[in-house]
């Protein structure tokens, strides 16, 4: 997965949290002020193992952060309607 494709995708998991909290804006307490925001997708593998990777990287500093865990939003799928 390129870092382009990586990034795409956190930003669609981002947007769809911040729906999320827009509705529910308690959630927001349980992120310090100066933390980084992971959230690790249940439903693509591949990103979820990148998303872990930062979480390490993280540990192994001192900064703070925070990781949820969500789906990855799906995307519709026009069906054609035949009228007869």
């Amino acid at each position: 997965m390129t870092k382009e494709m990586v990034v795409r995708k956190n930003l669609e998991l981002l947007e769809e949290f911040m729906k999320y909290a827009v509705e529910h804006p308690e959630i927001l307490n349980h992120i310090p002020k100066d933390a980084q925001l992971i959230i690790l997708p249940e439903n693509d593998q591949e990103l979820l193992e990148m998303n872990k990777q930062t979480v390490e990287e993280c540990k192994k500093s001192d900064r703070q952060f925070v990781v949820f865990r969500m789906k990855m939003p799906e995307k519709p799928v026009p069906q054609l309607e035949e009228i007869s």
